[in-house]
């Protein structure tokens, strides 16, 4: 809502005369979704009005969201990312980039500098005695069984997903692309588990660690775990311990789901 109307004097460099003195038209406004009071340019308003999702009078902190979130503008963005991760290249230098950071710029998080996390991680580990690790490790399996993080979208990123497969049995899945398999699966006549057990190894710390694989697939008798290449980062390590003492331990990316013609 238009509160008043008003002129601003603004000062300008100018190439020919240098300094020159505006005196541009300003409104004052009340934002109709957030009541905030604020003042805008009446050229810029103008221009904002133009926008068809413009059917308020937003301030600037309201309506961000909405400019950002159009559907033209978010389709435009998910082509041009697609574009740019389709080069193995960028993708391994944007691997290689991740890697190398230690600390993020600006950021106070102790936790975000990779020896201080290591070093935390280390201490934790040490103090973890034997019935306190079984008491964590209780207490998530039975979250997980309680459906407790079943479409929370913080568990790694990755909504869960009912699958109803044809034999009437429902199988929880974590993200699209294993959701495409266990698909996949289905149509094939493939007899597998999903998310069931788990593979124990020891870290490079000598701690106790436990896998949880995505599929287990009799056909192929292997384990079967989907990654992006982005979720891989950081996991190689583990992967290397476990498939030292589990050669059918097997990883598939989007390529090897592309080759089975699974589209992700």
């Amino acid at each position: 809502m238009i509160l008043k109307e008003f002129r601003r004097k603004r000062k300008d460099k100018c190439k020919k005369r240098g300094d020159c003195v505006r005196n541009e038209k300003m409104i004052q406004l009340k934002c109709d979704k957030c009541g905030e009071i604020h003042d805008r340019t009446l050229r810029h308003y103008n221009k904002m009005k133009k926008y068809e999702l413009f059917d308020k009078d937003y301030c600037n902190v309201c309506w961000r969201p909405i400019l950002n979130n159009r559907p033209d503008k978010v389709e435009k963005m998910i082509i041009g990312l697609k574009k740019v991760w389709e080069s193995e290249e960028k993708r391994k230098k944007m691997s290689n980039l991740i890697k190398s950071i230690k600390d993020i710029s600006g950021d106070k998080n102790p936790m975000k500098n990779i020896e201080t996390r290591n070093k935390v991680g280390k201490t934790r580990s040490e103090r973890m005695t034997e019935k306190e690790r079984k008491k964590y490790s209780d207490g998530t399996k039975r979250a997980w069984e309680e459906g407790k993080f079943i479409g929370v979208n913080n568990a790694w990123k990755c909504l869960w997903y009912d699958y109803t497969h044809s034999n009437g049995k429902v199988y929880k899945v974590q993200g699209t692309w294993e959701l495409k398999f266990i698909k996949w699966l289905d149509e094939n006549n493939m007899k597998f588990e999903c998310h069931r057990g788990r593979i124990p190894y020891i870290d490079d710390e000598n701690n106790s660690r436990n896998y949880y694989p995505d599929f287990f697939v009799y056909d192929w008798d292997e384990y079967i775990d989907i990654k992006s290449t982005f979720t891989y980062i950081g996991q190689e390590r583990k992967f290397e311990i476990l498939q030292k003492d589990n050669s059918n331990i097997k990883i598939l990316f989007k390529k090897d789901l592309n080759k089975l013609n699974i589209k992700v």
